[in-house]
Protein backbone atom coordinates (compact mmCIF):
# COMPACT_ATOMS: atom_id res chain seq x y z
CA UNK A 1 0.00 0.00 0.00
CA UNK A 2 2.81 2.34 1.04
CA UNK A 3 4.51 1.74 -2.36
CA UNK A 4 1.62 2.20 -4.21
CA UNK A 5 0.97 5.69 -2.86
CA UNK A 6 4.99 6.48 -3.54
CA UNK A 7 5.12 5.41 -7.08
CA UNK A 8 1.55 7.50 -7.58
CA UNK A 9 2.99 10.33 -6.06
CA UNK A 10 5.90 10.03 -7.96
CA UNK A 11 4.24 9.80 -11.33
CA UNK A 12 2.40 12.93 -10.33
CA UNK A 13 5.06 14.97 -9.49
CA UNK A 14 6.98 13.70 -12.74
CA UNK A 15 3.47 14.33 -14.67
CA UNK A 16 3.53 18.04 -13.55
CA UNK A 17 7.06 18.91 -13.69
CA UNK A 18 7.39 17.62 -17.52
CA UNK A 19 3.66 19.80 -18.40
CA UNK A 20 0.90 19.07 -20.52
CA UNK A 21 2.79 19.07 -23.38
CA UNK A 22 5.78 16.90 -22.88
CA UNK A 23 7.83 15.63 -25.65
CA UNK A 24 6.76 12.16 -26.10
CA UNK A 25 8.13 11.23 -29.14
CA UNK A 26 11.47 9.17 -28.78
CA UNK A 27 14.45 11.78 -29.82
CA UNK A 28 16.43 11.00 -33.46
CA UNK A 29 19.94 10.06 -32.39
CA UNK A 30 21.10 13.07 -34.20
CA UNK A 31 19.10 15.28 -32.07
CA UNK A 32 21.09 13.36 -29.34
CA UNK A 33 24.35 13.68 -30.63
CA UNK A 34 23.79 17.27 -31.07
CA UNK A 35 22.65 18.02 -27.66
CA UNK A 36 25.78 16.34 -26.53
CA UNK A 37 27.88 18.26 -28.34
CA UNK A 38 26.16 21.74 -27.49
CA UNK A 39 27.01 20.59 -23.64
CA UNK A 40 30.30 20.56 -24.29
CA UNK A 41 31.24 23.63 -26.43
CA UNK A 42 28.40 25.13 -23.70
CA UNK A 43 31.37 24.18 -20.63
CA UNK A 44 34.03 25.25 -23.26
CA UNK A 45 32.51 28.54 -23.67
CA UNK A 46 32.37 28.99 -20.05
CA UNK A 47 35.97 28.72 -19.09
CA UNK A 48 35.95 31.50 -22.27
CA UNK A 49 34.03 33.72 -20.83
CA UNK A 50 35.41 33.05 -17.31
CA UNK A 51 38.39 34.61 -18.85
CA UNK A 52 37.67 37.84 -20.29
CA UNK A 53 35.57 38.17 -16.75
CA UNK A 54 38.52 37.26 -14.53
CA UNK A 55 40.35 40.78 -15.52
CA UNK A 56 37.11 42.71 -14.18
CA UNK A 57 37.91 40.62 -10.88
CA UNK A 58 41.19 41.69 -11.14
CA UNK A 59 39.85 45.35 -10.88
CA UNK A 60 37.57 44.38 -8.10
CA UNK A 61 39.47 42.38 -5.72
CA UNK A 62 42.25 45.12 -5.91
CA UNK A 63 39.79 47.75 -5.66
CA UNK A 64 38.24 46.15 -2.42
CA UNK A 65 41.85 46.09 -1.51
CA UNK A 66 42.03 49.77 -1.45
CA UNK A 67 38.83 50.66 0.73
CA UNK A 68 40.00 48.24 3.20
CA UNK A 69 43.51 50.44 3.57
CA UNK A 70 40.97 54.08 3.34
CA UNK A 71 39.00 52.45 6.29
CA UNK A 72 41.36 50.87 8.49
CA UNK A 73 39.21 47.61 7.98
CA UNK A 74 40.19 44.42 9.33
CA UNK A 75 38.77 41.42 7.34
CA UNK A 76 37.61 38.18 9.38
CA UNK A 77 38.41 35.65 6.15
CA UNK A 78 36.32 33.17 5.69
CA UNK A 79 37.33 29.26 6.46
CA UNK A 80 38.40 29.12 2.79
CA UNK A 81 40.81 32.04 2.81
CA UNK A 82 42.20 31.05 5.95
CA UNK A 83 45.88 31.09 4.85
CA UNK A 84 45.03 35.03 4.28
CA UNK A 85 45.52 35.56 8.16
CA UNK A 86 49.20 34.64 7.66
CA UNK A 87 50.11 36.81 5.19
CA UNK A 88 49.79 40.49 4.38
CA UNK A 89 46.75 41.80 2.59
CA UNK A 90 49.16 43.01 -0.33
CA UNK A 91 50.33 39.83 -0.86
CA UNK A 92 46.95 37.63 -0.60
CA UNK A 93 45.05 39.78 -3.18
CA UNK A 94 47.99 39.81 -5.76
CA UNK A 95 47.98 35.72 -5.56
CA UNK A 96 44.25 35.65 -6.16
CA UNK A 97 44.49 38.13 -8.73
CA UNK A 98 46.76 37.01 -10.92
CA UNK A 99 45.50 33.17 -10.39
CA UNK A 100 41.96 34.32 -11.95
CA UNK A 101 43.37 35.17 -15.30
CA UNK A 102 45.88 32.18 -15.58
CA UNK A 103 43.29 29.68 -13.90
CA UNK A 104 41.22 30.51 -17.08
CA UNK A 105 44.33 30.49 -19.51
CA UNK A 106 44.94 26.88 -18.31
CA UNK A 107 41.46 25.94 -18.71
CA UNK A 108 41.51 26.79 -22.45
CA UNK A 109 45.08 25.49 -23.27
CA UNK A 110 44.40 22.21 -22.04
CA UNK A 111 40.70 21.63 -22.31
CA UNK A 112 41.83 17.83 -22.09
CA UNK A 113 42.47 18.01 -18.85
CA UNK A 114 40.70 17.95 -15.52
CA UNK A 115 43.68 19.73 -13.34
CA UNK A 116 42.65 23.38 -14.76
CA UNK A 117 38.96 23.17 -14.09
CA UNK A 118 39.87 22.21 -10.54
CA UNK A 119 42.50 25.65 -10.52
CA UNK A 120 39.41 27.54 -11.88
CA UNK A 121 37.08 26.24 -9.28
CA UNK A 122 39.60 26.97 -6.28
CA UNK A 123 40.44 30.37 -7.61
CA UNK A 124 36.39 31.45 -7.85
CA UNK A 125 36.25 29.76 -4.44
CA UNK A 126 39.10 32.17 -2.99
CA UNK A 127 37.84 35.14 -4.55
CA UNK A 128 34.24 34.73 -3.22
CA UNK A 129 35.37 33.64 -0.08
CA UNK A 130 37.79 36.92 0.25
CA UNK A 131 35.42 39.25 -0.83
CA UNK A 132 32.92 37.82 1.26
CA UNK A 133 35.08 38.38 4.44
CA UNK A 134 34.83 42.13 5.07
CA UNK A 135 31.19 42.00 6.92
CA UNK A 136 28.83 41.73 4.38
CA UNK A 137 27.70 38.93 1.79
CA UNK A 138 27.92 39.34 -1.84
CA UNK A 139 26.08 36.94 -3.68
CA UNK A 140 27.81 38.07 -7.29
CA UNK A 141 29.72 35.12 -7.86
CA UNK A 142 27.50 32.53 -6.56
CA UNK A 143 26.65 31.12 -10.46
CA UNK A 144 29.86 30.73 -11.58
CA UNK A 145 30.75 29.50 -8.36
CA UNK A 146 28.58 26.55 -8.29
CA UNK A 147 28.75 26.01 -12.05
CA UNK A 148 32.16 25.82 -11.94
CA UNK A 149 32.44 22.75 -8.99
CA UNK A 150 29.61 21.16 -11.54
CA UNK A 151 31.86 21.24 -14.50
CA UNK A 152 33.93 19.28 -12.55
CA UNK A 153 32.19 16.22 -13.21
CA UNK A 154 31.69 16.75 -17.06
CA UNK A 155 34.04 14.26 -19.19
CA UNK A 156 36.82 16.32 -20.12
CA UNK A 157 37.25 15.00 -24.15
CA UNK A 158 34.90 15.98 -26.91
CA UNK A 159 32.32 13.76 -27.57
CA UNK A 160 32.78 11.25 -30.32
CA UNK A 161 31.12 11.13 -33.38
CA UNK A 162 28.69 7.47 -33.86
CA UNK A 163 26.95 5.48 -32.30
CA UNK A 164 27.45 5.69 -28.47
CA UNK A 165 25.57 4.32 -25.64
CA UNK A 166 22.94 6.57 -23.91
CA UNK A 167 24.87 6.33 -20.84
CA UNK A 168 28.03 8.14 -22.61
CA UNK A 169 25.52 10.72 -23.59
CA UNK A 170 24.45 10.92 -20.06
CA UNK A 171 27.97 11.70 -19.23
CA UNK A 172 27.93 15.15 -21.23
CA UNK A 173 24.18 16.22 -20.46
CA UNK A 174 24.19 15.50 -16.85
CA UNK A 175 26.44 18.31 -15.48
CA UNK A 176 24.52 20.87 -17.85
CA UNK A 177 21.37 19.97 -15.93
CA UNK A 178 22.55 20.05 -13.02
CA UNK A 179 23.58 23.62 -13.77
CA UNK A 180 20.17 24.21 -14.83
CA UNK A 181 19.11 22.78 -11.41
CA UNK A 182 21.16 25.40 -9.63
CA UNK A 183 20.34 28.40 -11.40
CA UNK A 184 16.49 27.93 -11.10
CA UNK A 185 17.16 26.97 -7.56
CA UNK A 186 18.52 30.46 -6.92
CA UNK A 187 16.04 32.64 -8.82
CA UNK A 188 13.09 30.06 -7.46
CA UNK A 189 14.45 31.48 -3.93
CA UNK A 190 14.36 34.80 -4.83
CA UNK A 191 10.87 34.74 -5.95
CA UNK A 192 9.84 32.66 -2.90
CA UNK A 193 11.20 35.37 -0.84
CA UNK A 194 9.43 38.29 -2.60
CA UNK A 195 6.02 36.34 -3.12
CA UNK A 196 6.09 36.05 0.95
CA UNK A 197 7.07 39.69 1.08
CA UNK A 198 4.38 40.22 -1.00
CA UNK A 199 1.64 38.75 1.67
CA UNK A 200 3.38 39.43 4.41
CA UNK A 201 5.39 42.51 4.07
CA UNK A 202 7.61 43.45 7.27
CA UNK A 203 6.52 46.74 9.35
CA UNK A 204 9.27 48.57 7.52
CA UNK A 205 8.74 47.59 3.84
CA UNK A 206 5.60 47.82 1.32
CA UNK A 207 4.01 44.81 -0.23
CA UNK A 208 6.10 43.31 -3.25
CA UNK A 209 2.70 43.56 -4.83
CA UNK A 210 1.70 47.32 -4.05
CA UNK A 211 2.78 49.43 -6.81
CA UNK A 212 5.08 51.19 -5.64
CA UNK A 213 7.13 48.58 -5.00
CA UNK A 214 9.94 48.84 -7.67
CA UNK A 215 10.06 52.64 -7.47
CA UNK A 216 10.97 52.41 -3.64
CA UNK A 217 13.31 49.72 -3.73
CA UNK A 218 14.97 51.47 -6.92
CA UNK A 219 15.11 54.91 -4.75
CA UNK A 220 17.11 52.91 -1.47
CA UNK A 221 19.53 51.29 -3.62
CA UNK A 222 20.34 54.02 -5.71
CA UNK A 223 20.46 56.01 -2.58
CA UNK A 224 22.57 53.96 -0.46
CA UNK A 225 25.03 53.31 -3.40
CA UNK A 226 25.42 56.57 -4.38
CA UNK A 227 24.20 55.67 -7.91
CA UNK A 228 22.09 57.47 -10.73
CA UNK A 229 20.09 55.11 -12.83
CA UNK A 230 19.09 55.74 -16.79
CA UNK A 231 15.58 54.70 -16.31
CA UNK A 232 14.99 55.15 -12.68
CA UNK A 233 12.31 57.53 -12.76
CA UNK A 234 11.14 56.90 -15.80
CA UNK A 235 9.47 53.81 -14.19
CA UNK A 236 9.42 55.99 -11.23
CA UNK A 237 7.04 57.87 -12.81
CA UNK A 238 4.98 55.23 -15.29
CA UNK A 239 3.79 52.92 -13.18
CA UNK A 240 1.95 51.36 -15.74
CA UNK A 241 4.60 49.58 -16.97
CA UNK A 242 6.98 49.64 -13.96
CA UNK A 243 4.31 47.60 -11.75
CA UNK A 244 3.49 44.77 -14.22
CA UNK A 245 7.06 44.49 -15.21
CA UNK A 246 7.74 43.69 -11.25
CA UNK A 247 5.03 41.36 -10.73
CA UNK A 248 6.26 39.01 -14.16
CA UNK A 249 10.19 39.38 -12.78
CA UNK A 250 8.46 37.92 -9.82
CA UNK A 251 6.20 34.88 -11.18
CA UNK A 252 9.55 34.04 -14.10
CA UNK A 253 11.52 33.67 -10.97
CA UNK A 254 8.91 31.57 -8.93
CA UNK A 255 8.75 29.29 -11.70
CA UNK A 256 12.16 29.01 -12.88
CA UNK A 257 12.71 25.27 -11.00
CA UNK A 258 9.76 23.79 -13.06
CA UNK A 259 11.25 25.61 -16.28
CA UNK A 260 14.26 24.19 -15.76
CA UNK A 261 12.31 20.71 -16.20
CA UNK A 262 10.91 21.76 -19.21
CA UNK A 263 13.08 21.79 -22.07
CA UNK A 264 10.56 23.87 -24.01
CA UNK A 265 10.61 26.91 -21.85
CA UNK A 266 14.69 27.06 -21.37
CA UNK A 267 15.41 29.64 -23.80
CA UNK A 268 12.11 32.18 -22.82
CA UNK A 269 13.34 31.91 -19.17
CA UNK A 270 17.04 32.48 -20.23
CA UNK A 271 16.34 35.33 -22.37
CA UNK A 272 14.05 37.11 -19.76
CA UNK A 273 16.14 36.87 -16.92
CA UNK A 274 19.48 38.10 -19.30
CA UNK A 275 17.40 41.32 -20.05
CA UNK A 276 16.50 41.13 -16.70
CA UNK A 277 19.29 41.45 -15.45
CA UNK A 278 20.04 44.63 -18.05
CA UNK A 279 17.03 46.08 -17.02
CA UNK A 280 18.09 46.09 -13.04
CA UNK A 281 21.51 47.72 -14.22
CA UNK A 282 19.14 50.19 -16.35
CA UNK A 283 16.35 50.91 -13.35
CA UNK A 284 18.73 50.17 -10.17
CA UNK A 285 22.46 51.18 -11.57
CA UNK A 286 23.28 47.64 -10.27
CA UNK A 287 25.61 45.83 -12.52
CA UNK A 288 26.19 41.95 -13.00
CA UNK A 289 28.70 40.66 -15.35
CA UNK A 290 28.53 37.06 -15.20
CA UNK A 291 24.69 36.85 -14.37
CA UNK A 292 23.47 37.51 -17.50
CA UNK A 293 25.63 35.73 -19.46
CA UNK A 294 25.45 32.02 -17.06
CA UNK A 295 21.52 32.64 -17.93
CA UNK A 296 22.36 33.06 -21.90
CA UNK A 297 24.57 30.24 -21.65
CA UNK A 298 22.96 27.53 -19.87
CA UNK A 299 19.47 28.47 -20.69
CA UNK A 300 19.09 30.31 -24.05
CA UNK A 301 22.59 27.92 -25.43
CA UNK A 302 20.47 25.09 -23.40
CA UNK A 303 21.25 21.40 -24.98
CA UNK A 304 17.80 19.70 -24.19
CA UNK A 305 16.15 22.75 -26.57
CA UNK A 306 17.69 21.13 -29.44
CA UNK A 307 15.74 17.94 -28.68
CA UNK A 308 12.76 18.21 -30.60
CA UNK A 309 11.83 22.25 -31.52
CA UNK A 310 8.72 23.16 -29.88
CA UNK A 311 5.99 25.41 -31.38
CA UNK A 312 4.82 28.40 -29.93
CA UNK A 313 1.99 27.02 -28.90
CA UNK A 314 3.66 24.16 -26.81
CA UNK A 315 6.01 27.01 -25.23
CA UNK A 316 2.77 29.25 -24.38
CA UNK A 317 0.83 25.68 -22.93
CA UNK A 318 4.18 24.43 -20.91
CA UNK A 319 4.04 27.91 -18.68
CA UNK A 320 3.47 27.69 -14.83
CA UNK A 321 -0.11 28.50 -14.67
CA UNK A 322 -1.40 27.79 -17.96
CA UNK A 323 -0.50 24.60 -17.74
CA UNK A 324 -3.42 23.69 -15.26
CA UNK A 325 -5.73 25.69 -17.49
CA UNK A 326 -5.06 23.31 -20.19
CA UNK A 327 -5.41 20.06 -18.09
CA UNK A 328 -8.89 21.35 -17.13
CA UNK A 329 -10.11 22.00 -20.41
CA UNK A 330 -8.37 18.58 -21.86
CA UNK A 331 -10.41 17.08 -18.52
CA UNK A 332 -14.29 18.79 -18.97
CA UNK A 333 -13.35 17.80 -23.11
CA UNK A 334 -15.82 15.00 -24.04
CA UNK A 335 -14.64 11.88 -24.84
CA UNK A 336 -15.64 9.98 -28.41
CA UNK A 337 -15.69 6.40 -27.61
CA UNK A 338 -16.80 4.03 -30.23
CA UNK A 339 -19.20 1.82 -30.11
Amino acid sequence: MVSKLYFSLRRAALGYLRGPNPNNVAPASDDIQRATEQSYWQLQAFYLIYLMVSFELVRKIYRTLQRSIEREAVPEPLWAVIWVNWVSLETAVFVIGLALPVSALAALWRPAAWWPRMFVFVCLLQYTAFDNSFGSINHFMYYPLWISFIFLFAPVEPPKRGATSISVHMRYLYPAFLAQVFIGLFYTLSGYHKVINGFFPSTSTVSSFHPDALPLLAFELLENNGRTSMLGNFFSNHLWIGWPAFLSVMYFELFFIIAVFRPQLHRLFGFVFAAFHIGVWLVMGITFQFQPIMVALIFIMSPFALIGAPSLRDTVYQLPGVDFVVWIRRALKPRHTVP
